[in-house]
């Protein structure tokens, strides 16, 4: 995550796109500026694929709960069945 944050702050940076004579080079305005948001897009991109696996492993982790829930459940009743049975052996 820190390095996600690192990414970012220097992907806002903006290059030096001044000429010698102190003038605004706008071919290399332009071309910085794309490099830049296409920097920023593949760090959004790497942002979301993570924020993406983190909720998958929440809803996989949810369902192997739900699932062990109603297993205990099933094996809490067969339990239960098994002692009503041995109680009427009785």
């Amino acid at each position: 995550m820190l390095a996600i944050v690192v990414s970012w702050l220097l992907i806002k940076r903006r290059r030096n796109t001044l000429t010698r004579d102190g003038n605004l080079d706008l071919n290399e305005y332009h071309r910085t500026t794309e490099i830049d948001k296409e920097k920023e897009k593949t760090v959004y991109d790497m942002f979301q694929k993570i924020l993406q696996a983190s909720a998958a492993s929440e809803n996989e982790c949810r369902a192997w709960k739900i699932t062990l829930t109603d297993s205990k459940e099933k094996d809490r009743v067969e339990r239960g069945k098994e002692q009503e049975k041995e109680r009427d052996e009785q």
